[in-house]
Formats: structure tokens, sequence, C-alpha cells
């Protein structure tokens, strides 16, 4: 027995509650129990509970389930917060292989030679190396 005939025995609407379940259910009992019919209508009576059980248990089964609401909609872009892609600058790409370009220089000069004008060659480089990094980061940050 699907539900919708279920309903329709019971005389129920498309929605109930599980007190109107057991209410409906006890008065069809009244009707259909196999006790007042000398026991022929058994089987029609245990369709009838087993039915009212399935229904009780979906009842409770969408009660207890989460209703899942609509997502919210998106907050609207700003345009002043929104930032674009990293444009790629040449003096940005030439200043970083300056800097590496000096920086191999130096550390191959002090390694091939200890001598004091070596070291005093590697120590403007590496002023030179860290000014272009500060200058670079400058403009970077400027940027945002």
């Amino acid at each position: 027995m699907n539900t919708g005939e279920l309903l329709q025995l019971l005389e129920l609407p498309g929605d109930p509650t599980t007190g109107q379940v057991r209410v409906a259910r006890r008065r069809i009992a009244k009707r259909l129990h196999p006790d007042a019919h000398g026991g022929r209508l058994e089987r029609a009576m245990a369709e009838v509970n087993a039915g009212c059980d399935r229904l009780i248990a979906d009842i409770r089964r969408r009660r207890s389930e989460p209703v899942v609401a609509e997502p919210a909609p998106a907050p609207p872009i700003r345009v002043d917060n929104v930032r674009g892609p990293v444009e790629f600058r040449f003096e940005y790409a030439i200043s970083a292989a300056f800097v590496v370009l000096l920086g191999f220089m130096s550390a191959v000069l002090v390694v091939r030679s200890s001598s004091a004008a070596a070291i005093a060659f590697a120590v403007l480089v590496s002023a030179i190396l860290g000014l272009a990094f500060i200058g670079t980061l400058i403009a970077l940050l400027r940027r945002r």
C-alpha cells in the first residue's frame, strides 16, 4: 500500500502529524481488527499497521532533517578593493637580473682572490644589491 492510498484510507490530509496518524490508526483498527471479524482481516490490518509505522517514520525523518535555505546572494564587488593581476614591468625584470648578476660576480671575485680590492668590490656590490632590492620592493609596494 503506497502513501497516497494509506492517507486516503485513514482519511488524513497530505501532511499529517504523528498524532493524527495514531488517532486514525485506532479508528481504522476498530473497523478492521481481526478479532472483530473472526480473523479474516488479519492481513489487511497488518498492512495498515506497517503503512502507519512507515508513515510515522517518514514524518519524524522529515521533521529531523535540516531545512536547506537558499544561499545568500554574493555581495557586490566594489571596484575600489579589487586588485588586478600584477603586470609585468620590464624595469623590474632588468633590476632583478642586475641584482643576480652582480651577486654572482662578487661571489666569484671573493672566491678567486682574497685581496683587499676584491673584498672592497664585494662590499660595494653588496650595497648596490641591497639598494636595488629595496628600490624594487618600494616600486612594487607603491603599485599596490
